[in-house]
């Protein structure tokens, strides 16, 4: 059976229990259809469920769930527009330039790749803006996190990733020339087991796997499809891989190597590009202790809402608001708290460790923050994995202060 691949991320509202009333079937699969001008909703067995659509949704090809359960929809028509789970575009921003990729970090903030440049957008907001961008001087298509905490973007002129971090300056290259296999024209990035990194190539028509050191070492075909661009990983570890220019996905074992290609026209899906897998949801209690460097210790327990998607093995956490203002932890962990580990996944069984790493990039003051994440559940009829409870250990240190504490997760909110 194939591993669990996990994304977790811990958002906030302005109330306990204030999380949307409208959330998103958790495991449905959602697919930008540029030429059909719509997002369309399908479950894990193919099946259609409802489009979604919204006046001015012009040419949608970028996704992403962002850490209040949302659909963010990239459009060309240089606007954002974010989905509940009732299907309604209940706002939509302007941005620089109709994005290529979406992928969240550090403080629930949203990176987007623009014709030749990469923006940052602080989403915590009612009216989400933005809040920073690095110009490339070169044309940037798909973009995902990697396990060092690092933006990855897909820079076909420079036929492999340029390395981001998430403030927003260059840190060099993963030269994708060292090993086998060429990367001429990449388009999407989905983060995969192991720290490994999987990308459609506009021009060999497959996928590449790559370490983190930009060695190439796999190459993955698609059954005849063509013009391979969106790709996202379901909870059981299968690749989706949409066609653009074609009304095709193709479904894939990476353990395997095999492919099946499908066609979806039935479904209105014309052109298929970014994809995106909805998450499952969560109330929680973070419990720990915080220690000030004059030794005063403070207790901790404080609510936090828990979002796990499959796909890309990040975390992002922070803390609900209290009625009375913010929280203890809020001034420790500033907006959210981000890392990311290679993905652990037991093989078979009802557990699975999402995530268990050391974190340093994305650490508020310079400080070392590591945590391992667990998830219980059971297994469906098919075998694919449904989490019921979440829990973890968490340590975070700096100059000045330290937190130890657990993090349980038992009520789902879809």
């Amino acid at each position: 059976m194939s591993r669990s691949r996990g994304s977790l991320v811990l958002s906030t509202s302005l109330l306990i229990g204030a999380a949307s009333a409208q959330e998103f079937q958790p495991h449905h699969v959602f697919i930008a259809s540029p030429e059909a001008n719509k997002v369309t909703e399908l479950d894990e067995d193919l099946n259609f469920v409802r489009d979604l659509t919204a006046p001015g949704l012009a040419i949608p090809h970028a996704l992403a769930f962002g850490p209040d359960g949302r659909l963010y929809v990239g459009s060309a028509a240089k606007r954002i527009f974010v989905f509940d789970g009732s299907g309604t575009a209940v706002t939509d921003f302007q941005v620089v330039s109709g994005p290529g990729g979406l992928a969240f970090g550090p403080g629930g903030r949203l990176f987007t790749t623009a014709v030749d440049a990469v923006h940052r957008y602080d989403t915590n907001s009612q009216t989400p803006s933005l809040a920073g961008g690095l110009a490339l001087e070169e044309p940037a298509n798909g973009l995902a996190f990697g396990a060092d905490g690092r933006l990855y973007v897909a820079a076909p002129s420079s036929d492999g990733f340029l390395r981001i971090t998430p403030e927003l300056t260059r840190s060099g290259e993963m030269n994708t020339g060292l090993g086998p296999h060429s990367l001429p024209a990449p388009e999407a990035i989905a983060t995969g087991r192991n720290g490994r990194f999987y990308t459609t190539d506009f021009v060999t028509d497959e996928v590449l796997v790559f370490l983190g050191t930009g060695l190439a070492v796999d190459s993955i075909g698609l059954d005849g499809l063509r013009d391979p661009d969106g790709l996202a990983f379901d909870r059981s570890g299968r690749l989706w891989v949409g066609s653009n220019f074609h009304d095709e996905i193709a479904l894939v074992d990476v353990e395997t190597k095999q492919a099946t290609r499908i066609d979806v026209s039935t479904h209105g899906l014309l052109h298929p590009a970014a994809i995106a897998f909805a998450p499952v949801r969560w109330l929680g209690n973070v419990k720990g202790k915080l220690t000030h460097s004059d030794g005063t210790i403070e207790k901790i327990d404080e609510p936090v809402e828990l979002t796990w998607a499959p796909g890309s093995n990040h975390t992002m956490m922070k803390l609900l608001k209290l009625e009375n203002g913010a929280t203890l932890l809020d001034r420790f962990f500033d907006e959210a708290w981000v890392f990311h580990g290679p993905e652990l996944g037991e093989p078979e069984g009802t557990k699975r460790i999402l995530d268990q790493a050391e974190i340093q990039p994305f650490a508020q003051s310079g400080g070392i923050a590591r945590v391992t994440l667990k998830a219980k559940g059971s297994l469906d009829a098919a075998g694919r994995f449904e989490p019921k409870k979440l829990s973890g250990a968490i340590r975070r240190t700096d100059g000045s202060l330290s937190f130890q504490g657990k993090l349980v997760a038992k009520k789902r909110l879809n």
